[in-house]
């Protein structure tokens, strides 16, 4: 398997190479680097049950800066409100995989895996500070520089507050393909506008 992943990544750089520019080429080497890691600390975290912990914050960090690398860099600079959108959306892609934990704590608890919601004394109260954070960043954000980016942050936060506690009556059954419905808008804002 691995040498094929190996074939495989090599053709894939030298095609990369060929037709993107040097600064796509080496922010996406930089992923694939920061997802490989990811995957490595993932495989020690059976025996270091803390790199587990980080899964989910690692995941959130990553699927954000996945998604957004590129339409950030095709930006003509970085500037403060960029970096405050990215970390903005970094905080709902968190609260979103905090969100898929908890409703997943059992099949993690029967697989022995070793997540930030597998550890926290209190998952509920964990998922609340989440929600709470994102919600209000979004209510700041809007309220400082209105704009269509900041409402749609807010309007995702309060769309993963509502499906958890849709789910806290109805349970998750039907839920799970919603999951990741409400970080769509803010991922076509980012490609997009």
């Amino acid at each position: 398997m691995l040498s094929i992943w190996v074939g495989v990544f090599i053709s894939s750089v030298i095609l990369a190479s060929k037709s993107l520019p040097t600064a796509h080429l080496v922010g996406g080497l930089w992923l694939v680097l920061l997802v490989n890691v990811y995957f490595l600390l993932l495989h020690f975290s059976k025996n270091i049950p803390l790199l587990g912990s980080l899964k989910e914050i690692l995941t959130g960090a990553l699927f954000s800066l996945g998604v957004s690398y590129f339409p950030v860099l095709s930006e003509q600079g970085v500037t403060n409100s960029l970096l405050i959108h990215q970390c903005a959306f970094g905080l709902l892609c968190l609260t979103n995989v905090l969100l898929i934990s908890h409703w997943e704590f059992r099949i993690d608890q029967e697989q022995v895996e070793a997540k930030l919601a597998q550890r926290s004394r209190n998952r509920d109260a964990l998922l609340l500070v989440a929600f709470c954070t994102t919600i209000s960043t979004g209510l700041l954000m809007t309220a400082t520089e209105p704009g269509v980016f900041n409402y749609s942050l807010l309007l995702s936060g309060s769309a993963l507050a509502l499906l958890h506690l849709y789910a806290a009556k109805q349970g998750t059954d039907y839920l799970k393909s919603l999951i990741d419905v409400p970080l769509m808008l803010p991922f076509f804002l980012i490609l997009f506008l």
